[in-house]
């Protein structure tokens, strides 16, 4: 397996419950050609491979892993070379693509208080 299958075979096993393959493809397929553009020399594929290993070899250890992974996918997803914000805009990035398809946090009940009826 390439290393470019694997990514996505892990991507696509991170999220199980997108409400479509193609949705989560897309979304895939968008960070790979992120991280494959030309002038990028360190934030490339190579890094986050690098990110996911050391990832993996924590995972146990953590209280949310999936989290973690989805910001591992996500954090130099947009990289300018002399911009300062490159990571403030990936985690925009990340909402945009996975707000509308995988929420975290789930909606809360109202808490009742004061009188019943």
């Amino acid at each position: 397996m390439s290393n470019n299958d694997s990514h996505q075979a892990r991507w696509m096993a991170l999220l199980p419950e997108l409400p479509s393959d193609d949705i989560g493809l897309a979304v895939y397929k968008d960070l790979r050609d992120r991280y494959s553009e030309g002038h990028r020399y360190y934030h490339n594929f190579d890094h986050v491979t690098n990110c996911l290993g050391h990832l993996d070899g924590v995972r146990g250890e953590l209280d949310s892993p999936l989290e973690l992974e989805l910001a591992l996918w996500f954090h130099d997803a947009i990289y300018k070379p002399i911009s300062q914000n490159n990571e403030e805009e990936s985690a925009n990035l990340a909402r945009q693509q996975l707000r509308p398809r995988w929420d975290p946090d789930p909606p809360r009940q109202p808490s009742w208080s004061g009188t019943s009826r």
